[in-house]
């Protein structure tokens, strides 16, 4: 049941509309139907994923949306990933099904090199995606009718509670029949066991019962009162009602795409693996417990292990790469970006916040470390007063964040995960994993940088 207005003279809201028809086009429901199988994994659907990271993919950014952001809508953009991450992701996977490839919507950068053995991986992954991508656009075209289904309603139909779905008999909704195929919403497969014919609804709520169409309504003349919402009695009385009579077959979009997303015991492996690397650079180095802990020895060693040596899903690191992440040594591939409002937070706190006179950012602090050190001036004219230089380096992390095309999260010691992004020219920043502690600007990377101050 769909809700808008029509007629206010006649009733509150518009009927639903006439069934769409087949052919569905993955492009128009990629979004939803990944928003519905991330909301699954948090109330019950194993696909692998931490529910923090599922939680994470769904959340918003109110402090800084981004309506004309066009990565949302071709999955091809420069900049920080916008929130919710989501939408970039379902936009990516598209044109992976679409293509048969991953999009890489970022550059190389000189002197910093891909791990090498992702490149394996990526072909593993794409080959994935083509098979299990084929198996969701099968589930797609053979699908005969969408209709849209108002909570609470859809999570009824969803859970099998409700297994008849009432419409006034207009347009197409007379042209299903037993046997088709209806998504709903987007992502939920339905096929119709039968169709059945009334005068109106009090007496199709009367055959078929409260408890199949409106479940928790006690009474026929509330049920009606509901249906009143959608159809004027005067529409009910001349077209008459349908009981369209469902149950949800096994073959579902959310199915092929969580296994497209799933975690196997692989990427298990090398994720524990990369906890014992943080681990030993927590505790004192990266040849410090390394090899000690009997812990992480033991699930590395765990027989489970040996049986699954091939990728089953896209998992965390596939995942990563959709986001248009970059894979190098000691990348994490489980973290997330941290939304673009947290990144600029950080990088406006007060440096001194004890001295009441000073008003210097810690971003303006961090780039007068580095207004000296292009021979081109790159990071232009540092100086003045603490406004001015607040304002000089907000403008130059503003344009990072809307212009970065290499985009890390790796162990940089002594900081620990670093979340890093740098444009094509190669200057960058760096902040903590959750971005919320800004650590500095970064030079483009050259042969002994270290040694000459990083001054080019």
């Amino acid at each position: 049941m769909d809700e808008s207005h029509e007629h206010d003279h006649e009733c509150d809201h518009q009927p639903p509309p006439s069934p769409g028809v087949s052919p569905v086009q993955l492009k128009d429901c990629i979004q939803e139907l990944l928003k519905f199988t991330l909301d699954g994994t948090l109330v019950g659907l194993d696909i692998g994923l931490s529910k923090d990271y599922c939680s994470n993919l769904l959340k918003d950014d109110p402090v800084c949306p981004n309506p004309n952001n066009t990565s949302h809508t071709t999955g091809f953009s420069e900049g920080v990933p916008t929130y919710p991450l989501y939408k970039l992701l379902a936009s990516a996977l598209y044109h992976s099904i679409s293509f048969a490839t991953f999009h890489r919507p970022y550059v190389t950068m000189a002197l910093i090199h891909d791990d090498t053995s992702f490149k394996q991986k990526e072909d593993e992954w794409i080959e994935l995606v083509v098979e299990k991508g084929s198996e969701l656009l099968k589930v797609l075209k053979n699908v005969d009718f969408e209709l849209h289904v108002q909570e609470p309603f859809f999570s009824q139909l969803k859970d099998g509670v409700k297994t008849v779905e009432g419409r006034c008999a207009v347009g197409d909704n007379n042209r299903i029949v037993s046997g088709a195929l209806i998504l709903l919403n987007k992502c939920l497969v339905l096929q119709v066991q039968d169709v059945c014919r009334y005068a109106s609804f009090s007496e199709m709520l009367e055959a078929e019962s409260l408890t199949k169409v409106l479940p928790g309504v006690k009474a026929i003349e509330e049920g009606v009162e509901i249906y009143r919402k959608f159809y004027s009695e005067e529409k009910e009385r001349s077209n008459g009602v349908l009981a369209i009579c469902v149950t949800k077959p096994a073959a579902q979009p959310y199915i092929s795409l969580a296994s497209i997303l799933s975690v196997s015991m692989l990427d298990l492996k090398e994720i524990i693996q990369s906890l014992k690397f943080k681990d030993a650079i927590h505790h004192g180095g990266a040849s410090t417990g390394m090899h000690s802990s009997p812990t992480y020895n033991g699930m590395l060693s765990s027989s489970n292990f040996n049986i699954f040596t091939f990728i089953q899903g896209l998992s965390y690191g596939g995942l990563q790469r959709l986001l248009g992440f970059v894979h190098t040594v000691g990348t994490t591939v489980e973290a997330l970006p941290p939304p673009r409002s947290t990144l600029l937070s950080s990088f406006l706190l007060p440096h001194n916040p004890n001295v009441e006179s000073s008003t210097l950012t810690d971003g303006a602090r961090a780039l007068a470390k580095h207004v000296n050190r292009s021979s081109s001036k790159y990071w232009g004219a540092y100086g003045g007063s603490d406004s001015n230089k607040n304002k000089l380096a907000k403008d130059a992390i503003s344009h990072l964040i809307a212009h970065c095309c290499w985009l890390n999260l790796h162990i940089v010691p002594p900081h620990g995960v670093v979340y890093e992004i740098r444009i094509a020219d190669g200057y960058g920043a760096r902040w903590s994993e959750d971005g919320t502690k800004f650590i500095g600007f970064l030079e483009p990377y050259m042969e002994d940088g270290h040694s000459k101050g990083w001054k080019h």
